[in-house]
């Protein structure tokens, strides 16, 4: 993704704040004025050009001036940047939900979280730091430019010099120099919070197995190798501010030489004091953009990343022109399917009609494409062939019908931080208590819940075998009260007696809803109406 495009892209997201960007750009061009304008007092007073109280009041005034203007400013540059980096929560968040659940299976989660934190609000920088900086040193350098070029066209020349070196030229030199860094700092980042989130999940079986001190030792040498990173980036930036000063020191000496030289020749004295003297003051916004150089490499990295997500296409698009309903059988005629970037194809000609009322179960030897059978149902991967409902293709269903209408048990069930309530809601305030208990009654949770000391007001906390969690899972479905029920494995983590009630559960609510089960367990086909057998 080149880099200038990027920023484009960027600065569209500021557009709404359009207004307050110019009223941020003016009271930084003033505020910077009013900073120049006390250093100018002083030497006139010190010159006894001007009354000392009259030095002093125009001190006093200018500087609260150029604190209000300040205060201002950056109160506008962090309105619009809270602003627009909510708004790019919202983009991230929307195109998430928008996606596939496919196109997020092989992404790092660490990396994914890495650019939904800490890559956006990098992006502060950019609208809070760099784009009303940037403006604010071209109006100034140019006004001080023109004012400078009333006095001595030479010094003038010499400043803009200055000005392209310092807020041109450093920053780029450095950019290039260290953008791969930058790149390598970011990906070492996000690995990083993935090994740590893994650590995590994962901390379990490294005590079983005793393997973490090893654990702890790779996250020592990773954590290493990222302040390595920064330190080189550190660097970086030194030497710019390095350069930067020098660049300064260097510039001021010529100058006076200059206007030596100049005076030497007959120019005036007042008007050579005065460009050196408007030059002198001048650096202050010039320097500050000489930092772009150290926000782009962190910012270019970040925004990349950020810019992927919202720009990947899903594998699977949302229908939402349609308005009808879900109705049964449904029927798969020739369905083939085999993953993105994989040829071995996964289901071939598959053929099966599911009616309501009824319960389906199917077995097979592992990577048949029992579970895969199963989001091709509900439409998360996109198949050849023909999946039809009530003979009305998938593809011509409204993406929210199906939905609402399908209800999945994965094998692994993700718990929220949160109350046991809101775990099986999902935070749905429709549903209520006597709609929890019903659901947990059925998938054989009830009991056990009520034991707790908060009973349903309990908080997870890792607290739950991996049975209970499936159950957990159950009770989500019975509460939705889909029509389509699928089940991928719905009692592989619990015993046989709680098997046998919830078989018994699945059998009493079959008659109006249509069941369909994936299993490698023979007791969980005794409650199914046909068996699928499905060879790889």
């Amino acid at each position: 993704m080149n880099k200038k495009p990027l920023l484009i892209k960027l600065l569209t997201l500021v557009k709404p704040f359009f207004i307050i960007m110019i009223l941020a750009i003016i009271l930084g061009v003033m505020g910077h004025f009013m900073a120049w304008g006390i250093t100018v007092i002083a030497i006139a007073g010190m010159g006894h050009l001007i009354k000392i109280k009259t030095v002093m009041f125009c001190i006093i005034l200018f500087a609260l001036l150029r604190g209000v203007c300040r205060y201002i400013e950056q109160a506008c540059n962090h309105y619009i940047a809270f602003k627009v980096l909510a708004h790019i929560r919202h983009l991230m968040f929307e195109k998430l939900r928008s996606l596939a659940v496919a196109k997020l299976d092989g992404k790092e989660r660490g990396n994914l979280i890495a650019t939904l934190t800490s890559d956006t609000e990098t992006l502060e920088v950019f609208f809070a730091h760099t784009i009303s900086p940037v403006m604010i040193a071209f109006i100034y350098s140019i006004i001080v430019l023109c004012f400078i070029a009333h006095y001595s066209l030479q010094i003038m020349f010499l400043t803009g010099l200055a000005y392209l070196l310092m807020g041109i030229g450093i920053p780029m030199m450095i950019y290039h120099l260290s953008v791969n860094q930058g790149d390598e700092y970011r990906q070492n980042q996000g690995t990083f919070q993935s090994f740590i989130l893994e650590s995590i999940l994962c901390k379990k079986d490294f005590i079983q197995f005793g393997k973490q001190t090893q654990r702890l030792n790779q996250m020592l040498e990773k954590q290493t190798q990222l302040e390595m990173n920064h330190k080189e980036l550190i660097k970086k930036q030194t030497y710019q501010q390095q350069l930067t000063q020098s660049l300064i020191m260097i510039v001021m000496l010529v100058a006076v030489i200059l206007g030596t030289v100049l005076v030497q020749q007959g120019y005036d004295y007042f008007d050579i004091v005065m460009g050196i003297l408007a030059l002198s003051c001048s650096f202050g916004p010039t320097v500050a953009l000489a930092n772009l150089a150290n926000n782009l490499n962190q910012l270019i990295p970040c925004a990349k990343r950020i810019m992927t997500i919202l720009e990947e296409q899903p594998l699977v698009d949302d229908i939402t022109n349609q308005d009808n309903q879900l109705n049964l059988p449904i029927e798969c005629q020739d369905v083939s399917f085999h993953y993105p970037n994989h040829s071995k194809m996964i289901l071939e000609n598959f053929n099966g009609r599911f009616e309501l009322g009824k319960t389906y179960g199917i077995f097979g030897p592992s990577g048949c494409g029992k579970s895969t059978l199963l989001k091709l149902l509900m439409r998360i991967y996109e198949a050849s062939g023909q999946i039809t409902f009530n003979q009305v293709s998938i593809h011509q269903i409204n993406s929210e019908v199906l939905k609402e209408n399908i209800s999945y048990v994965d094998q692994e069930t993700f718990m929220f931080h949160d109350t046991l309530y809101h775990n099986i809601t999902l935070f749905n305030q429709s549903y209520t208590l006597d709609d929890v208990i019903l659901a947990c009654k059925q998938a054989c949770i009830h009991d056990y819940i009520m034991t707790l000391p908060q009973g349903y007001q309990t908080v997870f906390d890792d607290n739950l075998s991996s049975g209970q969690k499936q159950r957990i899972a159950l009770a989500r479905t019975f509460i939705r009260k889909s029509s389509i029920i699928l089940l991928d494995e719905p009692t592989s983590h619990v015993d046989s007696l709680n098997e046998a009630l919830i078989l018994k559960s699945l059998a009493q609510i079959k008659k109006d809803k249509l069941l369909i089960l994936v299993t490698h367990r023979p007791s969980t086909l005794s409650i199914c109406d046909e068996v699928i057998e499905m060879k790889s």
